[in-house]
């Protein structure tokens, strides 16, 4: 950020900034305006996103009250609160206050991060197209030479 600021202070245009910092000229101009605007470098990555929206008093007696009539989950609880309390909370925010209350627990398998794979799976071209499969067998092509080949 006072490396951008910087360059534009002297005269740099916005796209060569963006082009070394791999950022777009738009974004450059964003940061630029908000610091002319607030003196002040900005901050990146904080107060960002959708605001975190507590449970009201009254929510917060629907969940436990359900939850003690009926000891299920947050995904259990939900149509049952709508049905019964008249109120429309998420599962996901009646899970965050039954964890808060101790009655659910984080599954840790859920949380970790799962690795993308586009064609991670060996191919097997008779089951795509069996003229191509035929063509292929009579090329000689097998299909480890096709593992890498998007299809």
């Amino acid at each position: 950020m006072r490396y951008l600021i910087q360059k534009k202070k002297q005269g740099l245009s916005s796209a060569t900034i963006g082009s070394h910092l791999k950022v777009s000229k738009r974004r450059v101009n964003q940061i630029w305006q908000e610091y002319k605007t607030t003196g002040r470098v900005p901050i990146n990555g904080q107060n960002v996103g959708r605001p975190e929206k507590p449970l009201s008093s009254d929510e917060e007696a629907a969940v436990k009250a359900a939850y003690d009539k009926y000891r299920f989950g947050a995904r259990m609880l939900e149509p049952i609160i709508r049905k019964e309390w008249h109120m429309i909370i998420s599962h996901n925010r009646i899970h965050k206050y039954l964890l808060k209350l101790g009655y659910a627990g984080e599954n840790e398998r859920k949380k970790k991060r799962r690795r993308w794979v586009r064609y991670g799976h060996p191919i097997r071209i008779e089951l795509v197209n069996k003229p191509f499969g035929r063509f292929l067998r009579r090329m000689k092509i097998t299909n480890s030479q096709l593992a890498g080949c998007p299809l």
